[in-house]
């Protein structure tokens, strides 16, 4: 997607313009010097001569082989780079996203003596302090790097026909929608624990069946209870113990990995506080029968006690539901912050999972029709005009095959514990080009040792 259009206003042959505007009446480095202020490393900024496209053409000393492109633009107001390689005497596509940034863009490896990068921007003042081509060895890893997949019950038909190569990739099945708590700690199984058990079979069946090495987690989620003061959630030692012996009776019954809790969201002291009291609980019970805890949080308002912090197995960072300046959802730019939040807390990188989104949410965020597609849904509908480069279509905005790649090696190279996915069905079959978990076992088979 290329955003804006090209300036008509009329340009010296330096290519600098000859009426006001723009970042280009601060630029009094010829066009030559500018390309060179991209690439090579001199201190200076490239700075946009026009608003729309900017094409700059770069032949390297001697070949050049690489497979990862680095981004550091200033303020965001790049709205689209292209970049392509010069193969056998002709300039092929490589990489193309909507954001630049500060980011790492995943290519599959090649070996060139010229690029052309095109960037994009509908304002003044587009900044680039550099792009850098680095070949990327695979990165030897002390722990297996997690897919952790949210997995929906109650499940259908259409669930399981999708156990493929999606679920062979999943290090972590997270079964989640069919139990809630109240405020006495108390277990709400909505569609009974008879529908419960059938899917936890055949998500065990469905484990085997295609050689998937999962370890299975029980989802607890969400707060079901018509308490005004919801500060009364996990505050007693009896609501605190009911919700670890209903939850671990489950885990251990059909020996499960341990329990995921998403709680969405605690929003005073005192119920952080009751929270943090019923993490360290849970994983003192847990810990005798050898089972583990996850959480799902966001990256905010986050004030877990450090004794919580060290109790907690598995963090599922929900990167998703969050907007840029431009109300894109769930950018790239918010992985890198969700990050370092996290491991600004206190949490070791090791615990934690960076959440991918696989779904759409409307531009501008305000529009407030409450529309969440799925990925596959947009896919199915608008599939004349897919790429693995689209992350918009029809007036959402969501992380495609491309971004979703980035964000993973993003993660790779952080240390972090893995990747998780919101959520497991909105993708397409994993044999299709343009499925997220294609996508993501490409990046890890091509970046993990």
């Amino acid at each position: 997607m290329v955003l804006g259009s090209t300036s008509c206003a009329p340009k010296k042959e330096d290519n600098t313009k000859t009426d006001k505007p723009s970042s280009s009446s601060e630029i009094v480095v010829s066009k030559e010097e500018n390309t060179k202020n991209l690439f090579e490393s001199n201190n200076e900024p490239w700075k946009a001569l026009e608003i729309g496209d900017n094409m700059e053409v770069y032949k390297f000393a001697e070949q050049k082989e690489f497979n990862v492109i680095r981004f550091d633009e200033e303020g965001k107001k790049v709205d689209n780079v292209k970049v392509e390689a010069m193969v056998d005497g002709n300039f092929k596509e490589i990489y193309n996203q909507d954001e630049m940034g500060k980011r790492a863009g995943v290519v599959d490896t090649i070996k060139t003596n010229e690029v052309r990068v095109t960037i994009t921007s509908s304002k003044e003042g587009a900044k680039v302090n550099s792009i850098k081509f680095d070949k990327v060895d695979k990165i030897a890893r002390a722990n297996e790097f997690r897919v952790a997949s949210y997995i929906v019950g109650p499940f259908t038909d259409k669930t399981e026909s999708s156990f493929d190569g999606k679920l062979k990739l999943t290090t972590d099945a997270i079964l989640i929608g069919s139990i809630k708590w109240d405020e006495k700690g108390n277990l709400i199984i909505e569609k009974g624990m008879e529908k419960l058990e059938a899917d936890i079979n055949l998500l065990k069946k469905g484990i085997k069946d295609t050689g998937s090495k999962a370890k299975i987690w029980l989802c607890v989620g969400g707060y079901k209870g018509d308490k005004a003061n919801e500060g009364e959630i996990f505050a007693t030692p009896e609501a605190r113990a009911n919700f670890i012996k209903q939850t671990l009776d489950l885990v251990v019954k059909h020996n499960l990995a341990g329990v995921d809790i998403d709680y969405e969201y605690p929003n005073s002291k005192t119920q952080w506080d009751n929270y943090s009291q019923l993490i360290v609980e849970l994983k003192t019970e847990y810990a005798k029968k050898k089972k583990q805890l996850s959480l799902a949080m966001a990256a905010w308002g986050i004030t877990l006690t450090p004794e919580a912090i060290a109790s907690i197995d598995q963090v599922q960072i929900m990167l998703y539901d969050a907007f840029d300046d431009k109300d894109r959802h769930a950018p790239y730019s918010v992985v890198e912050q969700g990050i370092n939040y996290f491991k600004e807390l206190g949490f070791p990188l090791e615990k934690l999972n960076a959440g991918l989104a696989l779904y759409g949410r409307e531009m501008p965020k305000d529009a407030r029709t409450e529309r969440w597609p799925s990925y596959a849904g947009m896919q199915e509908k608008f599939k004349d005009s897919f790429t693995k480069n689209t992350n918009s279509i029809d007036g959402s905005y969501f992380s495609g095959v491309t971004m979703n790649c980035d964000k993973t090696f993003l993660a790779i190279e952080k240390g972090i514990g893995g990747i998780m996915t919101w959520h497991y069905a909105c993708d397409l079959p994993f044999t299709s080009e343009l499925s997220i978990y294609k996508g993501v076992n490409d990046t890890m088979n091509r970046f993990i040792k």
